[in-house]
Order: C-alpha cells, then structure tokens, then sequence
C-alpha cells in the first residue's frame, strides 16, 4: 500500500513541476507575458539564449538548459525552453527581441511559424554530412 502511493505522489508532483516550469508564453513587439507576469521590452536589459538554470526537483538540485530575461531591476527570469513543444521557436523570437535590445536590429520582426527549422525544406547533402 506504501509503494503504490508513494509512486502516484511521485507522478503527481512531476507533473505538478513540469507545469510551474511551462508557463504560457506570449511574446510581442512591445511586451513578453510569462505566466501571469507582464514585461515590457524596455524592462529587459539582456536575453541569454541558451543558459543553465538551477531548479529542485523533490529536494534534488538539477541544472537544466533555459533562456534567461534579465530585467533592469535585476530579477532574472528563467524560461525553460526545452519543455515546450515549440521552443526552437521561443528561442528564434527570444533572439530577434535580444538582437533588437542590443541594437543589432531595428524592429524586432516576430516569426509565427519557423519554416527554416521544418525537415521537409532543410536539404541534407549526405555527401558531407557527418554521421554520429
């Protein structure tokens, strides 16, 4: 009897975790809503892409790979991008509001859908291509 309730609040607590970890994300040209928290593009001093974040998963410390918003009153927010079904696409977005930020752009230009990353447009020349 101790074991099987003892798997269910195991599973429970997962998906309880992986659910604080995904908020909805809504990114915009002049805002990025996390959750329920709102940012204005202004706020944010930096994006970091491709990061490492520190979560506890039942008292168990793991590091994860996440994008992190720095804001300009210091808070860092972490996203953790791997757990969403579309995070190459959070990513892409996440770096075009980062270039913007730094001044490498001047509009931020959203993508919606991210053909470039679709397997049926990328052309694989298997002549050079290297086998793992």
């Amino acid at each position: 009897m101790l074991m099987p309730s003892f798997w269910l609040l195991f599973i429970l607590m997962t998906i309880r975790h992986f659910y604080i970890l995904s908020p909805k994300i809504i990114i915009t040209d002049n805002s990025i809503c996390i959750g329920s928290k709102h940012f204005k593009i202004k706020d944010i001093v930096l994006i970091s892409i491709r990061a490492k974040s520190k979560a506890y998963f039942c008292l168990i410390p793991y590091r994860f790979e996440s994008s992190i918003l720095s804001l300009t009153t210091g808070e860092e927010i972490s996203i953790a991008v791997e757990n969403y079904s579309n995070g190459n696409l959070i990513r892409l977005n996440l770096e075009r509001v980062n270039n913007y930020l730094l001044g490498r752009d001047n509009s931020i230009g959203l993508v919606e859908k991210a053909v470039e990353f679709e397997k049926s447009r990328i052309s694989i020349d298997l002549r050079t291509a290297v086998k793992f």
